[in-house]
């Protein structure tokens, strides 16, 4: 096993995408629609549960650091217009469907949806009881922010059956969250998680970023034991991504203020070793959670799985978005709801699905995704048996083996009769081994984060 040195770190500047699809989303083009997406509406399983995605497309303030896809709005009639039209699309996706689907998961992201006042929430719960038909041990995920959380609030969280929640955390050092345009004292994010297990909701998801403006060793440390004190059932470890040319918002953060790859590296390493002792499992590339959580009994089964959300134990099929920019994916293929809010309404209006853009997949796309997934969630894939599966025959994979090689002679990855496995200790470089196989990436061309 090799180690990881600043030499070694650095010759993995190149960027590639964090494979929460396959194909990834710069590939989605226009000339998937709504007439496509109905298609595809049509030919689903009444009998197969669903995952459900609802984005919620504001926030009352700009977090610098952000790459999601937001407007910020002070303006409640806007929260008011956005489920009214809601109710529309998902009136359309129950006219395509023809049925009711069996849902086993949602989850509510944003930009934030703790802008949805209790009215707002208590007509969420009943277009869920319209459309779909939700089991009665489904998950409920919502992203919450601890800035803008009431008590009665959460009172309404618990009646519609809400029962995880994910805490926008980031970094707990003031300096920080001023350089990322998000004060949020530690003892505000204790209040809220204390309020929400009061109320039963107790599968509780911390997010923390490395890689922030003005991060040092003590600092990510400091980040790591203050995350402990509340204990989570698991945490989203995420290295920050600046991408200020598809999000110019995050010039406001200077790249000289950045910490270089291998001082990431080393803060993910030691805020590791610090959730190691306390007892959280590592799961994945960047996800950690107690033996108790259903993530990582999904790791121990070999049924942990990956998508937009990050790593999940999802085992649904479909996964159907709504709102502005939400993401869907199914068997035929993946699309994406118009960005712009104005846009979604419009297309609402004049009674089709407000598709912007997505890519019908083939057997070919399928069998790439699959070994990229195996690699992201288990370190591992036998490509003999990933082919059989898909019932080739012929192994097709040599110039991809040939690519690994550079990874090979550095010590990142074994490859021994086809089959591919990486260490966890080097489990940072898994987008670069997941890579390999993308055929649509062009290196030169892509826009996407760091590799570490």
């Amino acid at each position: 096993m090799s180690k990881v040195t600043s030499d070694l770190i650095e010759k993995f500047e190149f960027k590639v995408p964090r494979y929460t699809s396959y194909p990834t989303a710069p590939h989605f083009s226009t000339k998937v629609q709504h007439k496509e997406y109905a298609s595809w509406l049509t030919k689903q399983d009444k009998n197969r549960a669903v995952s459900l995605y609802f984005h919620v497309p504001y926030c009352d303030t700009l977090c610098w650091f952000c790459a999601c896809n937001t407007q910020i709005t002070n303006n409640h009639r806007r929260i008011e217009s956005y489920i009214e039209w809601l109710k529309v699309e998902a009136e359309l996706l129950y006219q395509k469907l023809g049925f009711k689907p069996k849902v086993t998961k949602i989850h509510w992201g944003g930009g934030s949806p703790t802008l949805l006042k209790k009215e707002d929430w208590l007509q969420m719960g009943e277009i869920l009881k319209k459309y779909f038909d939700v089991h009665p041990k489904a998950e409920l995920s919502v992203e919450l922010d601890p800035r803008d959380v009431a008590r009665d609030y959460i009172q309404t969280l618990a009646h519609i059956g809400i029962n995880r929640a994910s805490i926008g955390v980031q970094d707990f050092d003031e300096k920080v969250q001023r350089a990322i345009n998000r004060l949020q004292p530690f003892e505000m994010t204790q209040e809220l998680i204390l309020e929400l297990r009061e109320h039963n909701i107790n599968n509780i998801n911390l997010d923390i970023i490395y890689g922030l403006p003005y991060q040092d060793m003590d600092c990510t440390v400091l980040m790591a034991e203050k995350s402990l004190k509340l204990n989570p059932t698991r945490v989203a470890l995420f290295g920050y991504a600046h991408v200020p040319w598809m999000k110019p918002h995050q010039k406001h953060i200077p790249e000289s203020d950045l910490p270089g790859s291998w001082e990431r590296y080393q803060q993910f390493k030691r805020i590791e070793e610090v959730f190691h002792v306390a007892g959280l499992r590592p799961i994945g590339l960047d996800h950690f959670a107690v033996d108790s959580d259903s993530l990582y009994i999904a790791q121990e089964q070999g049924r942990l799985r990956r998508n937009f959300q990050g790593y999940t134990d999802d085992m649904a099929q479909s996964l159907i978005g709504l709102g502005p920019s939400s993401i869907g994916s199914l068997y035929e293929g993946y699309v994406q709801n118009q960005v712009s809010v104005s846009q979604w309404k419009k297309n609402l209006k004049q009674g089709y699905l407000p598709i912007h853009k997505g890519i019908a997949i083939d057997n070919d796309d399928r069998l790439r995704r699959h070994i990229i997934e195996k690699i992201m969630c288990d370190f591992t894939v036998n490509l003999d048996e990933a082919l059989a599966q898909f019932g080739i025959l012929e192994f097709i994979f040599d110039a991809e083996l040939k690519s690994l090689q550079f990874l090979q002679d550095k010590g990142l990855v074994q490859v021994k009769e086809h089959t591919i496995f990486v260490e966890k200790e080097h489990r940072l470089f898994l987008r670069a081994v997941a890579a390999v196989f993308d055929s649509y990436l062009d290196r030169k061309k892509g826009k996407h984060s760091k590799a570490i």
